[in-house]
């Protein structure tokens, strides 16, 4: 796992490359200035993870976050502060975890890991038997599956996948902590979905799944220990 230390209190700093070089799967590069690390990310550097301090020398870690949200979007932004007080700001960018100095190291791992599970989870593969060809789906891409006459519809970003097959082998296939059935028809992706309407979700782009009216006190319990995490 990529990792981006842009932290220029020294201490911390050592702590923090102490760790790191005795945690199996981790490979961090160390920034002390906004600057440098920006610099490297104009060169096309790729980071999973991002332990960033609020207070750098040079700009606020809040702006750099803004900046990742659209250069970086895939980063799991972690903010480290002796400042509380940008808890509410902190959170307001989306960023995966706030955590207070001096650094508690079995809490750091405990989160670094606790996003590494998750990423995981996110990336896994489907692998799935279409009319002409075997098929292996990123699930992060499946926006939601259709169930319809033996058959299942997957809708991704940019294309349909047709396949034989019933709405409990997509359950089997795919995490349910993510993918939530709606409808006795229809399994949608959380990540994908951005208004809930009384009978319908509404999903990024431009997609529509319904929601069943037995199914949406549960759902909305789902959603929101999703939403949580």
């Amino acid at each position: 796992m990529r990792i981006a230390v842009c932290e220029d209190d020294l201490a911390c700093m050592t702590k923090l490359k102490c760790l790191f070089d005795q945690s199996i799967g981790y490979r961090a590069n160390y920034f002390t200035t906004g600057k440098e690390f920006l610099q490297k990310l104009e060169e096309n550097a790729y980071y999973d993870i991002i332990l960033l301090d609020i207070r750098l020398p040079d700009i606020l870690g809040t702006k750099i976050a803004c900046w990742l949200k659209q250069k970086l979007p895939g980063a799991d932004v972690v903010f480290l502060s002796s400042f509380p007080e940008y808890v509410t700001e902190a959170f307001t960018l989306q960023v995966s975890q706030f955590l207070l100095k001096p650094l508690n190291e079995q809490l750091l791992m405990g989160e670094l890991d606790r996003i590494v599970r998750r990423r995981k989870e996110e990336n896994a593969i489907w692998c799935v038997n279409g009319h002409d060809a075997v098929y292996r789906l990123m699930t992060r891409d499946i926006i939601y599956v259709e169930s319809y006459y033996r058959h299942l519809g997957i809708q991704m970003k940019e294309q349909r996948l047709e396949i034989s097959g019933k709405i409990a082998d997509a359950r089997k296939a795919l995490n349910p902590n993510i993918f939530y059935l709606c409808h006795q028809e229809f399994l949608v992706n959380m990540n994908y979905i951005t208004k809930i309407e009384q009978k319908e979700l509404i999903c990024t782009p431009d997609f529509r799944v319904p929601i069943s009216s037995r199914r949406r006190s549960d759902f909305m319990k789902a959603y929101s220990e999703f939403l949580g995490k």
